[in-house]
C-alpha cells in the first residue's frame, strides 16, 4: 500500500538537500557534547546527534546499494516517476555496460558535502570563510 502511494522521489530530494545541514549541526554537537542528567534537553540532543550521525552514514550506503540492486528498472517510466532524482540528467541507455556511471553524481554530491563539513568542524582554523 505504502509501496503505491508514497513520492519517494521527495524524500530523495529532501534527504540530499538537508545532507549538509544535518552534518554540521550533528557533527558540531558531537564536538561539543556534555552529558548533564539534570538537563533533558542536552540528553535529547546527544542522543539526536547521534541519530543524525546514522543518517549520514548511513544514507549515500543506502542509495548505491538500493539503486544498483534495482538497475534493471532505471529506464521504467514507473521507477523513474517514484525513485529517478538522484538518476535525472543522466544518460545511461547507450552504454548498457556502465550503469553503474549515473550513481557517480549522487555519491560525489554527498561526499563533497562531508568534505565541507569535516573542513568546518576539524579544521577550523584554516576555514576559508
Amino acid at each position: 500500500m505504502m509501496k503505491r502511494k508514497l513520492y519517494w522521489n521527495a524524500l530523495n530530494t529532501l534527504a540530499m538537500e538537508i545532507y549538509l545541514e544535518v552534518g554540521l549541526s550533528a557533527s558540531l554537537n558531537l564536538k561539543t557534547m556534555r552529558w548533564l542528567d539534570n538537563n533533558p534537553d542536552l540528553v535529547f540532543m546527544n542522543y539526536f546527534a547521534f541519530a543524525s550521525l546514522a543518517f549520514l552514514v548511513g544514507y549515500p550506503i543506502w542509495l548505491v546499494v538500493f539503486y544498483l540492486r534495482n538497475q534493471s528498472r532505471w529506464l521504467d517510466e514507473d521507477f523513474q516517476t517514484k525513485f529517478g532524482h538522484p538518476l535525472e540528467a543522466t544518460s545511461f541507455k547507450d552504454k548498457p555496460k556502465a550503469k553503474w556511471v549515473p550513481l557517480i553524481f549522487p555519491v560525489v554530491f554527498l561526499l563533497r558535502r562531508l568534505a565541507f563539513i569535516f573542513t568546518v568542524v576539524v579544521i577550523p582554523k584554516f576555514n576559508w570563510m
